[in-house]
């Protein structure tokens, strides 16, 4: 038994199933048709496979736009749709970069500590291969620029968003959303931007500042002023960002090669990668 890293325990089951780990053991003895995942005589009209990274990136920034903490948490997952008893090894680009990971069963994870390769004979269909943690040292793919000033009864808001250097220039940022919680004391707003749209909610005194693309020659700024009980001044809050980005990893991970052995057939790779913001929040 390989015992699943502490930050991925609770979903050991999941990842790994019951028994994990052991595929080594069963395909390194030939005993092929003992493999628990994947049906015998499995037929294709085509012979395809498709590998996706998903990527979520957790992070706070202080006023000075200094990261003080990040993590990016990823899943791999498989589309197998390819006949007979494939054996895969996939080479990984930046592999050394992930701090823990929980493998499908399928995956020899004496190839993984060794090589640093995936090498598996795939369920039928799709799968998650793996998921995986990478601490700190995360390129942020955005930048977020608040300030928000407080006086005695009014307050002023300046937000830019742009797009950081760590992004291909041919690769758009998507379904923005900058979050901007006001105390509940907040009688009302005026916030206004040329890009996207503007939603403040009475209830909640919650702006959500809206573009369903980020632009790459102009800055988008947010600004305007809000009002609170004088009483009562508000503190600055907590601004928060949410974004998409197509085919591209924050952390550099790429199929760099596929391998097949164990049939002779022709196949289709698909790679693809979707990077998205989690909880990434930016101090005022």
């Amino acid at each position: 038994m390989v015992t699943v890293p502490s930050i991925l325990s609770s979903t050991a089951d999941m990842v790994m199933g019951p028994g994990g780990g052991t595929s080594g053991n069963l395909l390194s003895n030939g005993a092929l048709t003992q493999i628990p995942w994947r049906k015998q005589n499995v037929t294709k009209t085509t012979n395809e496979i498709y590998v996706d990274f998903f990527e979520e990136i957790d992070a706070i920034v202080e006023v000075n736009g200094a990261v003080v903490y990040s993590k990016i948490s990823g899943n791999m997952e498989v589309d197998s749709q390819m006949a007979g008893l494939p054996d895969i090894t996939l080479r990984i680009l930046n592999a050394s970069s992930i701090d823990d990971i929980g493998f499908h069963p399928c995956v020899r994870l004496k190839r993984w500590e060794q090589e640093k390769t995936i090498s598996f004979i795939p369920p039928d269909g799709k799968f998650q291969m793996a998921k995986y943690l990478i601490r700190n040292s995360v390129q942020m793919p955005i930048y977020v620029k608040p300030q928000i000033l407080v006086g005695e009864q009014t307050g002023t808001v300046h937000v830019m968003i742009g797009s950081k250097h760590t992004v291909p220039r041919d690769k758009d940022i998507e379904d923005i959303v900058v979050t901007i919680p006001f105390s509940k004391n907040c009688i009302g707003t005026n916030l206004t931007s040329k890009f996207g749209v503007v939603i403040f909610d009475e209830v909640t005194k919650i702006c959500h500042w809206k573009m369903s693309k980020l632009p790459k020659v102009e800055t988008p700024i947010l600004e305007g002023n809000f009002t609170f009980d004088p009483e009562h001044p508000p503190a600055k809050p907590t601004v928060s960002v949410n974004f998409m980005i197509n085919m591209w990893a924050a952390s550099g991970l790429k199929v760099d090669s596929m391998t097949l052995t164990n049939e002779k057939y022709s196949h289709f790779k698909g790679v693809r990668s979707i990077t998205s913001g989690g909880q990434i929040q930016i101090r005022c």
